[in-house]
Order: C-alpha cells, then structure tokens, then sequence
C-alpha cells in the first residue's frame, strides 16, 4: 500500500467513526432528554434539530468534523450557539475507530469493540446529564458481547467476568447503599460479559481508581463531601476501553513484575 493509499485509507476510517461519533451523541441527547422513551424509532431516525428554534439542523452543519466551522457554531436559523461538545464528540470516534482498526485489524471484531464502547461513552453523556444508565443500550453491549464470547471464547469466561462484575458491585451496594445505582450494577455486569474474567480485572481497578481520584476531587473542589451522588458510568467506560485495548499487555506487564 502506498503512503497516499494509506493516508486515504485511514482518513476514511476516522470519518467513519466521526460520522458514528454524531449520531452517538445525537443519541444520548434524546435519551436524556426523554425523547428515546416517547418513541425509540423517532429518536433513532428523525433529523437532528436545534434545541432552541427546533428547527431542522441544515446538512452542511451536519458534515463530520467540519460542519461545527461551517456554520461557525451558530444554528444557521436563530443563531443560538453550538455545543462544543458536538464535535468533540466527532473527533473522539474518530480517534477511537482509528486507534481500534489500528489495533486489532479491519473486521467484525473491531466493529463490535467499537460499537461496544461508543455504547459505553453514549451510556456515560446520559448518565451525566441524568444520573442513569439507558437499558437499552446496556442489552446491546451484551448482545455485541456474543460476537467475542462465541468467535474466541472460552464462553464460560464470558459468564464469568459477568457474574464476577455483578458480584462485585452487588456487594459495594450492599455495603455502601448509594455509592453505586442498579444501572451501575448492569453496565458492569454487561462489560465483564463483553472481556471476560481476566480482562474484567483491568476494567474495575480503572474505573474503581479513576472513579475514586475524580469523586474525592469534586467532593474536595465543591466542599459537598463525599456523599454525593456522582456519575461512575464514565469510568466504568474508560476501564472498559481500557481493558479491550489494551487489557493484555497490562496483565502481561503486572506478571512480569509480581512474578
């Protein structure tokens, strides 16, 4: 393959997952906002429009990555300001398909891991915005957990860092009511379901350790305490990608050390 080939190559890549990146954003907008439980086909398929005029969004705004500079981050329609967050959640897909084909090669496997974690970080914006976690899109990391559970296996691994994961939390729930939420319980259960047992490991130290570092930093910036309610789906996301990206060669290099 040739540099230009190549660079064409990878180019398509990232604007594919920037184009995935728009529509996962423009998602968990209408989940938080209710619109994904008034009518689930709806909020999948209707145009995006602006939440202030409701409007409809006109499609040179709607190009990946450049629309947002376009349109100058203005609606073009009642000229209310753009989030930000629109392209910046553009440009993370873009990063995260490049950095998975990157890693595990073009295939159905890269597909279902970054769907997987497009779910993850779709999970996280509503569970920021509304403190809890969409089932829906739960169901479907464990559906997407299937292709890896089956294809590789073993499958009772699978089951394993499931149970294992729900276990887990089920007990820090038990012995801290409030510190996590039921959907908390299940995103966790879906994850090990997708990494299996050894790789569960990684992801729950991530998420336990980042999730801690952060809540104990908001907790101490807001002087609220550490009895707060806080959104842990954000963590345990990034444990997640975390674990499936580059779960291996941590537990490879904790063995080389310990042993």
């Amino acid at each position: 393959m040739s540099l230009a080939t190549g660079c064409w190559t990878w180019f398509a890549v990232a604007l594919l997952g920037a184009v995935w990146g728009s529509f996962s954003y423009a998602l968990a907008l209408r989940i938080a906002g209710g619109d994904f439980a008034k009518s689930p086909l709806g909020a999948l398929f209707s145009r995006s429009r602006c939440p202030s005029c409701a409007r409809s969004i006109p499609a040179i705004a709607l190009i990946p990555l450049a629309g947002f500079a376009l349109v100058r981050g203005r609606c073009a329609h009642c000229g209310v300001s753009i989030s930000p967050l629109y392209p910046l959640a553009e440009l993370f897909h873009a990063a995260l398909l490049v950095l998975v084909v990157r890693q595990f090669g073009p295939g159905a496997y890269s597909a279902a891991i970054f769907i997987a974690l497009s779910a993850g970080a779709t999970i996280s914006v509503v569970d920021i915005k509304t403190l809890t976690i969409p089932g829906a899109l739960v169901i479907a990391i464990f559906l997407l957990a299937l292709y890896p559970a089956i294809i590789f296996g073993p499958f009772v691994d699978h089951l394993i860092g499931a149970a294992g994961m729900f276990a887990f939390f089920a007990m820090i729930l038990l012995a801290f009511p409030g510190g996590f939420g039921g959907g908390d319980l299940k995103f966790a259960s879906a994850i090990g379901f997708f990494c299996g047992w050894e790789l569960s490991i990684v992801a729950v130290e991530v998420a336990l350790i980042t999730g801690a570092v952060a809540g104990a930093t908001y907790a101490l910036v807001t002087r609220k305490g550490l009895r707060i309610r806080f959104p842990f789906a954000p963590f345990l996301t990034l444990g997640f990608g975390t674990a499936v990206l580059y779960g291996r060669e941590i537990i490879l290099l904790y063995k080389s050390v310990v042993w």
